[in-house]
């Protein structure tokens, strides 16, 4: 196989810009080696959102699958935790997208320095995040969320144009119920359902984070 008639310029070029950490491949490689490196960068590529880094949709769809599996064989604790940026629109709207992706950004940056090193955290979609805390028990998802809060509050994030902004969110979390007599009675649709509708009964209801 002559690796010049694959056209791998374009899947090199998207490795070079995506948001992964891996390093692009070795061209100095043996074909395989090369090819292989190119197949392994692409599909992580595929896993995760280009602006944030964080997993996307369809890769946490599938995290979301096996941790609710693994809660109801187990019984072990754990949490849904949603977040909904507080007037993202208007963030928006009065300083343009190019303010609106820093803001996501830095949101991002924030929820892995305050997770813990076993939580999954994706972007939802929008302005919206996800993460799945093992081990973390119903009556624990205020300090969880208190802590997130406090590490969007702490510091204002800066934009293009030099303005600050405080930017807030709304919390909310959903248990994942466990029987381990029929693990699939429980659907990833159930648990997103509690925690989507906790996030807006938060924003009803002018609280912060809310079960």
């Amino acid at each position: 196989m002559d690796i010049s008639d694959l056209r791998l310029g374009d899947a090199c070029a998207l490795l070079e810009h995506g948001s992964s950490n891996r390093p692009l491949p070795n061209p100095d490689a043996s074909p395989t080696a090369y090819v292989q490196g190119v197949i392994d960068g692409l599909c992580e590529l595929s896993l995760k959102d280009p602006l944030t880094g964080l997993a996307n949709r369809r890769h946490f769809r599938s995290v979301l699958e096996r941790e609710i599996d693994g809660v109801a064989r187990s019984g072990e604790a754990a949490l849904l935790l949603m977040l909904d940026i507080d007037h993202f629109k208007a963030i928006n709207d009065t300083y343009g997208h190019d303010a609106g992706d820093v803001v996501l950004v830095e949101v991002a940056r924030r929820l892995r320095e305050t997770a813990r090193a076993g939580d999954s955290l994706m972007r939802w979609g929008g302005e919206e995040f996800l993460v799945v805390s093992r081990g973390v028990r119903r009556d624990n998802g205020a300090g969880f969320a208190q802590r997130i809060m406090s590490a969007l509050a702490d510091t204002p994030v800066v934009i293009p144009g030099g303005h600050t902004l405080r930017v807030t969110a709304s919390i909310g979390w959903a248990p994942f119920p466990w029987n381990r007599a029929n693990p699939q009675s429980v659907s990833q649709e159930d648990v997103l359902f509690m925690a989507d509708n906790a996030v807006y009964l938060s924003k009803r209801g002018g609280a912060k984070f809310r079960e």
